[in-house]
């Protein structure tokens, strides 16, 4: 300002304080099934916003089944926070019964009955049930009768899957042979 008859000069410092400008974020992609990769979630904002994802308080994508608290964070000139919840599904198990045969006759030993086809991650307890068996056992059956190989293939990133196949155990021929053979009536 300058000096006046009414007026003196005097200096005036303005000083600006620049404020952040607030945005909103839309998060999507929040279930999402396992598959081994990692997992990120689709943040759309305005253009040229900067931001910070994180999940469960780390960088770290997620790979593993579960669900993660995921905070959205603007930085640099803009401010303004959200927060959603990852859901990462557990993946189907898969997996098939093989070296079973359809029929075995008493006395055969059932051997090498496994489950193929198993993703990394996963494995499987085979039982059997059937005649006479009330509560699945790992033993396979000997006896005369109908039966079920059950295989129940579990994993930490995958639903529990059972698949099952059904064989029978036949009745033996039985033969009989006389040592002696020639007798006379009444010996």
């Amino acid at each position: 300002v300058k000096k006046t008859a009414n007026y003196e000069d005097i200096l005036a410092k303005v000083v600006f304080v620049p404020t952040a400008k607030v945005v909103t974020f839309d998060i999507s992609n929040l279930e999402q099934t396992y598959d081994g990769s990692e997992k990120e979630i689709d943040v759309d904002t305005q253009s040229g916003v900067t931001y910070d994802v994180k999940y469960n308080n780390s960088y770290d994508l997620p790979t593993e089944a579960g669900t993660y608290n995921v905070k959205v964070e603007a930085n640099g000139n803009y401010s303004g926070m959200q927060t959603a919840i990852l859901t990462i599904k557990k993946a189907a198990a898969t997996g098939e019964i093989v070296g079973l045969e359809g029929s075995y006759t008493y006395g055969d030993t059932i051997t090498g009955v496994s489950v193929s086809n198993l993703q990394p991650g996963t494995n499987a307890n085979i039982t059997y049930a059937g005649t006479g068996i009330y509560i699945p056992q790992s033993d396979a059956p000997a006896k005369v009768g109908n039966y079920s190989v059950i295989a129940e293939i579990t994993g930490d990133n995958y639903e529990t899957y059972t698949v099952t196949e059904s064989f029978v155990i036949e009745k033996k021929v039985l033969t009989v042979k006389a040592d002696n053979t020639t007798r006379a009536y009444g010996e």
